[in-house]
């Protein structure tokens, strides 16, 4: 006897993580999003030529993920009031398109108010 397979139709979102950048939010004002799952795996650095550990949020309502640096994950601690990522799923945060004081564009992680 054979287990049906599930009607999934592949997408090349199974294949690769598309990652967000600072141009995905131009023009969108402050974007609600709900984390998923954030884990820590290896990104190639192209000036480095290596493999890095870093912190990849996934979200549940959105289909890029953010590939965190210090200040944003330690703005996720804030919010969450944990160190542990992996308590992190269910967080809802907002993403803001900001420049930084070197005048480069990045992403500002913010928790969402609960009124």
């Amino acid at each position: 006897m054979t287990t049906p397979t599930p009607n999934t139709t592949p997408t090349i979102h199974s294949l690769y993580t598309f990652y967000l950048s600072p141009a995905h939010l131009e023009n969108k004002g402050k974007v609600t999003a709900t984390i998923a799952q954030a884990e820590i795996r290896p990104i190639f650095n192209s000036i480095t030529k290596q493999d890095e550990q870093a912190l990849t949020l996934h979200f549940s309502d959105r289909r890029r993920s953010l590939k965190c640096n210090k200040t944003q994950t330690e703005t996720l601690w804030t919010i969450t009031g944990t160190d542990d990522h992996t308590k992190w799923a269910g967080t809802q945060i907002t993403l803001e398109r900001v420049k930084s004081k070197s005048g480069k564009y990045t992403i500002k992680i913010e928790g969402v108010t609960k009124s």
